[in-house]
């Protein structure tokens, strides 16, 4: 099996950092980064991810409208939103949209990796 392809889209270069560096200390995987919406949606159309680590409130496209184009263009890519809001409105709205989970910023490290073995079924 291939090692896992990861997106991950946030408008904040600290925080793809901490996402990308977390990553990489718990899996094997290859690591993309994406800063607004509209690269995201470039990048799902010119390769093939396993999952999408995606900020909802970025420039450009919102993170719904991403969920959307990445559903459409991509349907077996996984979509994890990562949010600073804590709405369960707005996280059930991206569940309903496409996404398979979600984690708010404030618990993102304790909870990333448990998740993300979750969905891609990593041991």
């Amino acid at each position: 099996m291939s090692l896992p392809n990861i997106l991950i889209a946030d408008d904040e270069p600290e925080v793809r950092d901490i996402l990308k560096n977390l990553l990489l200390k718990m899996f094997s995987c290859t690591i993309d980064l994406a800063e607004d919406g509209s690269k995201v949606v470039e990048k799902i159309k010119s390769g093939k991810f396993d999952l999408l680590l995606l900020d909802l409130k970025m420039p450009g496209l919102s993170g719904m409208d991403v969920i959307k184009e990445v559903v459409r263009l991509s349907p077996g890519t996984k979509i994890v939103v990562i949010t600073a809001y804590d709405s369960r409105e707005v996280c059930d709205r991206a569940i309903e949209a496409g996404a398979s989970d979600y984690i708010l910023k404030s618990y993102l490290k304790e909870e990333i990796g448990m998740k993300i073995k979750g969905i891609l079924g990593v041991l």
